[in-house]
């Protein structure tokens, strides 16, 4: 396997570092056949919406979005989603109204085979708001790593939305910051 690096450099290297080092750095830590493939593991690898439903195109839309913004979480902490798709209680995976979502984890705390969301409301098959479907997602992400209810699971949650907060607190920041000193991003 490679050396031994603390865990908060793969996260600062993953996150804040070009492609190119990206590369070079987990080539140098797993190896240069295993570098590439585990950059182009992470995140959500495809996505599913309900297209017979009201608004199927909102949801499609809403899911994209999910993605755009756990992506970078996934990435940072080297978690992979096979699939994520919608779930209704017209579906066979929605009959139970209590749940929001569930997680189906590979087992090597790594990858989630799939993730279902509730993205509508039961019946009267209206779209959540995406801040709810956005819970729900960080919800079944921390299922990957901690499959129960624990108290670790519950610090995993607290984390992976702390982490969702900084991206989009970053994203909004540099977005005002382009908005408001420029109409040309590159005069910035």
């Amino acid at each position: 396997n490679g050396p031994c690096f603390p865990r908060s450099w793969f996260k600062l290297i993953l996150t804040h570092c070009p492609e190119r080092e990206k590369k070079l750095f987990l080539s140098f830590v797993f190896g240069t056949r295993n570098a590439h493939h585990m950059a182009a593991a992470c995140g959500v690898h495809k996505l599913d919406h309900i297209s017979r439903l009201p608004d199927a195109d909102k949801a499609k839309q809403q899911l994209e979005e999910l993605k755009r913004h756990i992506d970078p979480i996934l990435r940072a902490r080297g978690l992979r989603v096979l699939k994520c798709y919608e779930i209704c209680c017209c579906t066979s995976g929605g009959k139970n109204l209590s749940i929001g979502g569930f997680c189906s984890p590979a087992g090597d705390k790594r990858t989630s085979l799939r993730i279902a969301l509730r993205l509508r409301q039961p019946h009267t098959h209206v779209l959540n708001d995406f801040d709810h479907s956005m819970r729900i997602l960080i919800h079944e992400v921390s299922h990957i790593i901690h499959s129960n209810h624990s108290a670790s699971f519950y610090g995993e949650y607290q984390r992976r939305a702390a982490s969702l907060r900084s991206h989009v607190a970053y994203f909004l920041f540099s977005h005002a910051a382009l908005s408001c000193c420029s109409s040309d991003p590159l005069q910035i």
